[in-house]
Formats: structure tokens, C-alpha cells, sequence
């Protein structure tokens, strides 16, 4: 995995875990955890998702909460799989909220990419094969079209892969002046 994608993971991760209960509440439910392409992280990310979503709420920083989770959860256990010393990392990083957006932009580009990427290998590699191998590899582009979707939704380039809005039909009738609502 590149740096750049490593600390993209840890930003995002530290922002969710500094930022208010209600902003880390909303903005968990823009990822996934196959977002984050490292399994430490994604293990983190559902940690941290199940405590934002857990009704018992304890107190303490919420790096705490997710660190007691994974020891509830049985994931950090005697064998060092690096899974401590990720969350020890992430404790030394100041979170900045702010820059979620856009740390989170980048996370989801990437998975789109990779996505895409390998979705392209798999049409090369089936390429010369039989029409059903062909077929089932193509079948992988609903897959791209939708981490697409996700990284660039007001992209203009995603409006044909997305289905039409309908508008609210508007009143015909002319208001008079001074009348207020529909």
C-alpha cells in the first residue's frame, strides 16, 4: 500500500475521532469499510462505527471507546499483528474535522480507482477466454459504475450512470401578491 494512501487512512480515521459526537456520527455513514485499503483500518473504521452507533455510549475520548471495543471484541490480542500499534499511531496524530471532506474525497477516488483498475485487468486476462469468462468478468462494471458514483456524485460525467431525479411539479396557478405558500 502507498504512504500517500496510509496516511490519507489515518487522517480520515483521526478527523472521525476528533471531530463532535454528531459531526462523527453523520459523516461515518459517507464511508465504507472497504474504503480504507488496509485491514488495520478497516478493522478501526468498524470499530469506530459500531461505537458511534452503539446505544451505551461511555465517556472518554472516543480513540478510548474504540480502543476498549477492539479489546472487548477480542481483536487485540497477545500476537502483534500491528492493529496496537496502528491505534498507538493514531493517537499521536491530532485529527483536524475540517479537512474531512476532502481526506474522505480522496479515500473513496482511490477505491474507485483501484476498482476500476482491476476491473480492467480482469477483462484483459478473460479477453481470449471463452464468451461466458468474458461475460462474467464484464459483469464487474456495475461494480466501478456505482465507486464512481460514490467518489464523483455531482461529477457531469456521472449524470448519464446515475438515474433521473423527478422534480416536484410546480403549481400552474399565479399567486397573488402578498400570498405566502403553495
Amino acid at each position: 500500500m502507498p504512504s500517500i494512501t496510509t496516511f490519507n487512512a489515518r487522517h480520515v480515521l483521526a478527523a472521525l475521532m476528533a471531530a463532535p459526537h454528531d459531526f462523527s456520527s453523520s459523516a461515518v455513514k459517507r464511508l465504507q469499510a472497504n474504503d480504507f485499503p488496509n485491514w488495520i483500518h478497516q478493522t478501526i473504521f468498524k470499530a469506530l462505527e459500531e461505537t458511534l452507533n452503539s446505544s451505551t455510549s461511555e465517556g472518554g475520548a472516543l480513540l478510548v471507546q474504540v480502543h476498549a471495543h477492539l479489546l472487548e471484541t477480542g481483536h487485540l490480542k497477545d500476537t502483534d499483528n500491528g492493529l496496537r500499534a496502528e491505534l498507538a499511531e493514531l493517537a499521536n496524530i491530532k485529527g483536524q474535522p475540517e479537512m474531512f471532506a476532502s481526506l474522505s474525497k480522496i479515500l473513496i477516488s482511490a477505491r474507485w480507482r483501484n476498482e476500476a483498475k482491476d476491473y480492467a485487468e480482469r477483462i484483459l486476462q478473460h479477453i481470449d477466454s471463452s464468451e461466458t469468462d468474458l461475460i462474467a468478468a464484464l459483469a464487474g462494471l456495475e461494480t466501478v459504475r456505482q465507486h464512481y458514483v460514490r467518489a464523483y456524485p455531482f461529477h457531469p460525467a456521472a449524470s448519464h450512470l446515475t438515474p433521473p431525479v423527478a422534480l416536484p411539479k410546480q403549481s400552474t396557478e399565479t399567486r397573488k401578491e402578498g400570498q405566502v405558500g403553495a
